[in-house]
């Protein structure tokens, strides 16, 4: 196999008996691939159109993008790389024929969470010798949820219960133990064309009452234009305010429900966060209105030695330990490692093995026990550990920046990833 070919030739060049410079993946161990395209590809954002005001960009930085083959012939392909700078076109030298792009900038979407999801897809066709340009433009693929209650309301009622239903088999729902909850991300799916929000709440002088009402998406003018549909379906901002509803009298009738069914406006350009940056999603059972923890005080702990950014030079022959340590609170389910490196020969390699997405407590990732320990499933920790036939297969392929993305993912569904740079001077 060709893993085990490139593990074979980095045991030679720690040895210093032969360099990897020179086995080109696209030669004759790439047989299977020996007709080739070249693809020049775009990742995009688009944001929800507005009719009264201007949409805010979307910077593209760290989008995930992922590339698999669709035939036969080309079915055990697939490359991944991460955007480094917004609206650059990336060169990439794929098999021929049909392809599926993604790009998204967070690989997991669940229900409900804590940070806007962009996702885009797209089938190409590579032809032989032919240059391709194609663009993937990544839309919301959740919908932000903002609750408000009036000064009014907060003075009036001591206990309430909000409840907002999709007809699908999780409702949200906020009570008094946080007056100002944070905005949460919606995934709105089974073709929802209403919504229903329910609230029951008690005044401080004990008088209970309730109110409910139902919400349509095609009551709101704004929406993504190129999408002509009733249904709720990404990139919507539901804002809903409750304020108590006042007899002549004074007395408390009943709580007044205004919802704005509108997408946000902004007006200055925004860096969407992506999976390396942002909390942990919202999982089942999770309290959105809790405030963010730190990163280290979740399930899954990263922490890096001597630090997440390391730097060497092509000729040295003596090599830091690096290493990244992961602290599993529930056991791990999978560790995929990603790969993304501006070096196209060791890129090429990388692609030639099938390593980048690579679940490494897989049997696939047996042979790489050969460079570096690998985490077995169920595990409470595990440490990624730059051996010296690493750096020495770096140092052969010569200067470039490679990025290993470490993506863990627990027995109760968290995920985090690590993120460790190697500089190759």
């Amino acid at each position: 196999m060709r893993l085990h070919k490139y593990i074979l030739c980095a045991a030679a060049v720690t040895l210093g008996t032969v360099s990897c410079t020179t086995n080109n993946p696209w030669d004759s161990e790439m047989s299977e691939f020996a007709e080739k395209g070249q693809l020049n590809l775009n990742i995009s954002a688009k944001t929800p159109e507005s009719t009264k005001t201007s949409r805010a960009a979307v910077f593209t930085d760290g989008f995930h993008v992922t590339i698999k083959g669709n035939d036969e012939a080309n079915k055990d392909f697939s490359t991944d790389y991460y955007v480094e700078n917004d609206g650059e076109k990336k060169q990439l030298l794929l098999p021929v024929g049909n392809h599926t792009i993604t790009a998204t900038n967070y690989d997991r979407i669940i229900k409900q969470m804590s940070v806007p999801v962009y996702v885009g897809t797209k089938d190409i066709t590579i032809s032989k010798d032919v240059i391709t340009e194609t663009e993937v433009a990544c839309k919301m693929a959740n919908s932000r949820i903002h609750i408000g209650y009036s000064d009014k309301f907060l003075a009036t009622f001591s206990t309430w219960t909000v409840t907002i239903n999709d007809n699908s088999d999780k409702a949200i729902t906020y009570t008094e133990s946080n007056p100002s909850p944070k905005d949460i991300y919606w995934l709105f799916e089974n073709n929802c064309e209403e919504i229903s929000v329910d609230i029951k709440a008690t005044t401080k002088d004990g008088v209970e009452v309730e109110a409910s009402a139902k919400y349509n998406k095609k009551n709101s003018t704004e929406q993504y234009t190129d999408l002509n549909t009733n249904y709720f379906c990404g990139g919507d901002a539901i804002e809903i305010k409750f304020e108590p509803a006042e007899a002549t009298s004074g007395n408390i009738t009943g709580i007044n429900i205004n919802t704005n069914i509108k997408f946000t406006n902004d007006d200055q350009n925004v860096v969407i966060e992506v999976a390396d940056k942002i909390d942990d999603p919202v999982g089942p059972g999770d309290d959105p209105d809790e405030p963010g923890d730190d990163p280290q005080d979740g399930p899954i702990k990263v922490t890096y030695s001597p630090s997440q950014k390391v730097t060497i030079n092509s000729t040295d022959t003596t090599f830091p330990n690096v290493k990244v340590d992961f602290d599993v609170e529930n056991g791990i389910k999978s560790l995929q490692v990603f790969i993304n490196s501006d070096n196209a020969a060791f890129q090429l390699a990388c692609q030639d093995m099938n390593i980048s997405g690579m679940d490494l407590t897989s049997e696939a990732a047996a042979d790489l026990a050969a460079i570096f320990s690998l985490p077995e499933k169920n595990t409470t920790t595990y440490s990624f550990t730059m051996g010296e036939m690493i750096w020495s297969m770096l140092t052969a392929y010569g200067a470039g920046t490679h990025k290993f993305t470490l993506k863990a993912e627990d027995n109760a569904g968290n995920i985090k990833d690590g993120e460790l740079t190697l500089i190759v001077k």
